[in-house]
Parts: structure tokens; sequence; C-alpha cells
């Protein structure tokens, strides 16, 4: 069962769950656009416990994957009580339905903010947290709830995602928009930001990868692109797709906390998880969707 099934990661996650043979449900406030006989689609809210419950016994749920989320650190920053809502009362929800169903595993999409602002090379799961903004905070309370529960679990912290289905703000969404729309770019700061990206695909896959693991040493999981990436390098791979641009972009960061390269090295001995794509590949796959967005 897929809760947030309609979003960046839980639409494409749905897709590769049913191309690889799973009988998957998926749980959302509107039905993702997927079609298929192994797929059944409900529509709910993270408040609404007995509807899950209901749907867990109906469809006799083995795994419960939670993504639903307000999945971007700027939205809804200014409204605290709205992201504790949805990002932390709704993981207890799902979590006390499995409970409740005898689910065998759940497992929770978390974020590398938690890390907050941290350049270290690598980033390990045992450093300690930070919370830097109510998205941080959320998703660290939401991580003790999920491995306190009783359940078995894994806690991925995910990298930055990007890729096709990305409509939310993303730094390389923007450059890449505004070099084909006006074919110059002068933005006074990014070139310093340091994120981990990683791109979709990968990130489903391994999500998938853990569904299938015959059983997770671990409860916490990076799950991220494995490499120290400052924006500059997103410019340099830019400036080669579109090399007739202007681009100029100041010094200092985008307003994200820095993230340094996370490493993976949990999830590949664990549940074979190793990111494939690379940042020039991806990145010639994302704009080649949004050219046709």
């Amino acid at each position: 069962m897929v809760i947030g099934c309609n979003g960046l990661i839980g639409s494409s996650l749905v897709r590769k769950l049913l191309n690889e043979g799973h009988d998957v449900v998926g749980y959302s406030r509107r039905n993702p656009d997927v079609e298929h006989s192994r797929f059944h689609s409900y529509t709910g809210e993270l408040s609404e416990l007995n509807l899950m419950i209901s749907i867990m016994l109906r469809h006799h749920v083995e795994t419960v994957i939670h993504n639903a989320a307000l999945s971007h650190p700027k939205m809804a920053e200014d409204q605290p009580f709205r992201m504790f809502q949805v990002n932390l009362s709704g993981v207890l929800n799902s979590i006390e339905a499995a409970r409740i169903t005898g689910v065998k595993r759940y497992l929770f999409a978390s974020a590398a903010g938690v890390y907050g602002n941290n350049i270290s090379d690598p980033v390990v799961e045992d450093m300690p947290l930070k919370s830097e903004c109510v998205y941080d905070s959320a998703k660290i309370a939401a991580e003790e709830v999920v491995k306190n529960y009783g359940l078995e679990c894994g806690i991925f912290r995910i990298g930055f995602v990007y890729g096709p289905g990305r409509i939310h703000e993303c730094p390389i969404a923007m450059l890449l928009r505004e070099v084909r729309e006006n074919g110059c770019v002068e933005w006074n700061a990014g070139l310093d930001q340091y994120l981990d990206y990683v791109f979709i695909d990968d990130v489903t896959d391994g999500f998938v990868k853990a569904v299938e693991a015959e059983k997770l040493k671990y409860r916490i999981y990076n799950m991220g692109g494995g490499r120290l990436t400052p924006f500059r390098d997103v410019v340099d791979i830019v400036r080669k797709l579109y090399s007739h641009a202007q681009v100029k972009i100041g010094r200092g960061g985008l307003g994200y906390d820095n993230i340094g390269r996370m490493d993976n090295s949990r999830a590949r001995e664990d549940f074979g998880y190793e990111p494939k794509i690379t940042l020039e590949e991806g990145i010639r796959r994302y704009d080649e969707w949004l050219t046709g967005f």
C-alpha cells in the first residue's frame, strides 16, 4: 500500500511496483493517472484512520510505504501547525493502522534535511540530527514515531529528488526553463549551494528493492545520489546542453540547507540500492520531460 500515491515519488513508485509484478493499493487525496488490473486506488485524508484500517484489511496489505507529506521545506513554512498535522500526525495514523491490521513492514520516506546544514563528505546515518526548519522538525519527529512503534520498519533519508514528475520548486528545473525561454539567466546567488541530487528512478528502484528484501538489518538508511555536488556543477551541465545561452550565477546558496555526499553503504549492502543515473544523464532526461510538460 502506497500512502501518498499521487505525488512525485508515489506515482512513480506505483508504476515501478506494478511493472515488477506487485499488487498495489494506492491511497491519496487524488487518484493518480494509473490504470492497471493490479492497482486499487482509494481517495482519503491522512486523518481517516478507520478508512485506512478497512482498506488494509480488505486487501490483506503486507507492506505500507508512507510517502504522503507536504513535500518541500518551503511549503507551508509559515504554517507550523499544518506541517506537523500532515507530516507527523499522518504518519502516526498510518502506522497505527498498520499495527492494528498486522502489516509486516512499514517504510517511511524521510529526507536528507534531517541532518541540517551538513556539508560532510560523507554524511552517514549515525550523525546527529539538526532541525533547521519546521519541515525538518516534522520529519525528525516522524522518524522517532516510526522507529519506536514496534513494527519492522525502514526509514529512508532521501536526497534532493529531481527528474520527470517534479513540478514543485526545483533549482534544476528553474534554470532549465529560464535558459529555454529567455536564452539567458542571471541570478544573484546559487553557485555554492550543495545538495545531494538523486534522480527519481533511482529512488523508486531503491524502494522496490526494500519492499522485496528478505529482512531489513537497520531501521534507517540514506538514499541519495552519493555525490558531493555544488550547484556550479549543475550550471556547467546546463551550459553544455545550451551552449548558446548566457548563464550568470553569483556565489552563495539558494536558500536550502547545504547537504554533503550521502553515504549509501547501508542500503547498498542490505538491499542492493545503487544510484545508476549520473547527474548529466538525469538533467538531460529532466530537460526532455520539461520541454513537453
